[in-house]
């Protein structure tokens, strides 16, 4: 059996920098890193609401626009257990080993504000 597997997962967060810039003020950097598909405002809502993006008053992602890359996924062999059989797997109508796909990974920056009153 032959299956693509995207290794690279859908989406995540990660705390790049927490700070306090005065008495009773924090902020903090999260990076939010979605595959294959762009964040939409909504979106971000939806992970602000599941505290997902901290606590605070008040987040806003920077610049806008995210970070884009491509990146290549290797096709693997796996046998019915999900145990990798050959990497990269083999096309069995040419013999030649499958390419590699791409997939679209964007990337943004968001900043989440807090005073004391939470």
């Amino acid at each position: 059996m032959q299956a693509w597997i995207n290794t690279r997962p859908c989406l995540t967060i990660e705390l790049v920098r927490h700070w306090q810039p005065r008495m009773c003020v924090t902020k903090s950097v999260y990076r939010v890193t979605s595959s294959p598909f762009p964040l939409a405002a909504s979106q971000f809502a939806k992970l602000d609401a599941a505290g997902l993006l901290g606590s605070g008053q008040s987040y806003s992602v920077r610049d806008g626009e995210p970070a884009t890359f491509k990146d290549e996924v290797p096709c693997r062999e796996f046998d019915a257990e999900g145990n990798v059989v050959r990497d990269p797997a083999i096309d069995a109508r040419t013999g030649e080993p499958m390419p590699k796909s791409a997939a679209d990974v964007f990337v943004y920056e968001v900043e989440r504000h807090c005073d004391s009153g939470d």
